[in-house]
């Protein structure tokens, strides 16, 4: 019969109405997908479906899609109660097959990023010292400790080794003085010097320092500063003479005090001198390094040897209040300090131990440098101290006299710095030409010296 499908009852071998099959479609509740390996394996294979009836069974298969690129909704299959054929009493036309259900899956955009934390959750971990860390995390971990092992090592021979290589060889220069001259005195502190140093040395490598400020110490007290400047230092065995014309700040006056007087009535006087030095080698920088040296300098001994001696004397003024006389002496330094910006001196005369009266230097631009000066005094005797006088011109026609200069005088200079080291002072000179060396004139005669 032509018509509509299924128009009459399908009849079995055994002559009973067959039961037809419906294919039903079937909502699946919306379900989140959990993102992970173990779901999709699930959701490729394919999932199957058998509804039950009071009768018969459907068989309902459905495939699932591999993986969803959009945000959709899942859907389950379920079972619906459903009347089968053979008991329904109806149009038949009603059970036609429909479409099959389809699953639709829905993974975020960023599910790679959670898939990828998944599979890191799911590596072993591996012990590391006292942690349980993965693969990653043990070679970062294993590079930070190479990195702060290296670092270490770079700053322990930063600190120890390259110091020691720059500290080394500044202890090889060696510092001896050739002399230090005080050429003026600007003030109470500052005085206009010249120091002059001996420096040898061997170094490995070539080397230079920067200027710096080097301290001078006397019995471990810091009395003075000035700057040291910079050097150039070619390696191999050098030996030299370093000019440092500089001013020499005095930072302790009493220390100064208390050298400048050792200076005058010592042989020798050891001072120390100390600075922080920045030295440049083999491209390499380094501050901080400790220059300290013991310095001797050889001291006025108090003028003992050799000793002083009078060339001239001339008596040119007699008149009622005294006489006046000028006395030219050589006078022989022989330390390493030269007090060429000493100025005026206003020394005290003995003859023996008797006081004869003061001496007024007239030769300030001269001062007192080393080695041997002519020095001009000029002497007043009053004639209070007329008894004096005489013993001093009886002396000189014996052929012998003795005399002593000293400078105890509080007038002895201008600059307190000095006024201790001359109260020591005590120069003998000792004249034996008798009058072949003094100049007499008409108003001061060997009578009217004797007789006043």
């Amino acid at each position: 019969m032509a018509g509509a499908p299924y128009s009459s009852q399908v009849k079995t071998d055994h002559g009973k109405p067959a039961v037809r099959k419906k294919r039903t479609t079937v909502s699946v509740p919306k379900v989140q997908v959990p993102a992970g390996d173990s779901f999709l394996a699930a959701i490729r294979s394919v999932a199957t479906v058998k509804l039950h009836s009071p009768t018969c069974h459907l068989g309902l298969k459905s495939k699932l899609p591999a993986m969803a690129t959009h945000q959709q909704e899942i859907k389950t299959p379920v079972v619906d109660t459903i009347q089968s054929p053979a008991h329904y009493v109806g149009d038949y036309d009603h059970y036609q097959y429909q479409p099959d259900s389809t699953f639709k899956v829905d993974v975020a955009a960023n599910s790679h990023d959670v898939l990828k934390e998944e599979n890191e959750k799911g590596k072993p971990l591996k012990k590391f010292l006292w942690w349980r860390i993965t693969k990653k995390q043990r070679i970062f971990a294993i590079l930070g400790i190479v990195l702060v092992v290296l670092a270490v090592l770079i700053i322990i021979a930063w600190f120890v080794i390259v110091k020691a290589v720059f500290q080394h060889n500044v202890n090889k220069i060696k510092m001896s003085v050739n002399y230090l001259d005080i050429n003026q005195i600007s003030d109470q502190t500052k005085l206009s010097s010249e120091l002059s140093l001996r420096m040898t040395h061997d170094l490995s490598m070539n080397a230079r320092s920067d200027a710096t400020t080097a301290k001078l110490l006397y019995d471990g007290s810091t009395f003075a500063t000035f700057e040291f400047p910079a050097l150039t230092i070619d390696k191999g065995e050098q030996s030299y003479d370093l000019n440092i014309t500089s001013d020499l700040i005095v930072t302790d006056a009493d220390v100064f005090s208390s050298m400048s007087t050792a200076v005058m009535d010592d042989v020798s006087v050891v001072f120390d001198t100390t600075a922080k030095v920045k030295a440049h080698a083999l491209g390499f920088s380094y501050g901080g390094l400790d220059f300290k040296r013991e310095l001797s300098i050889e001291g006025f001994n108090n003028f003992r040897d050799p000793l002083t001696v009078i060339d001239h004397i001339d008596f040119w003024g007699c008149t009622d209040e005294g006489w006046t006389m000028d006395i030219d002496v050589n006078v022989t330094n022989v330390s390493q300090m030269g007090l060429n910006g000493i100025g005026y001196l206003n020394l005290t005369l003995y003859v023996e131990q008797d006081y004869l009266g003061y001496l007024s230097g007239m030769t300030p631009e001269v001062g007192v440098p080393r080695g041997m000066s002519q020095q001009t005094f000029r002497l007043f005797v009053d004639v209070d101290n007329h008894s004096n006088m005489v013993k001093m011109v009886t002396a000189l026609i014996d052929n012998y006299v003795q005399y002593f200069i000293t400078g105890e005088s509080s007038y002895a200079t201008d600059y307190t710095l000095f006024k201790d080291a001359l109260a020591v002072m005590n120069m003998s000179i000792i004249y034996t030409d008798s009058t072949r060396r003094i100049d007499l004139n008409s108003s001061c005669d060997l009578v009217t010296l004797l007789t006043g």
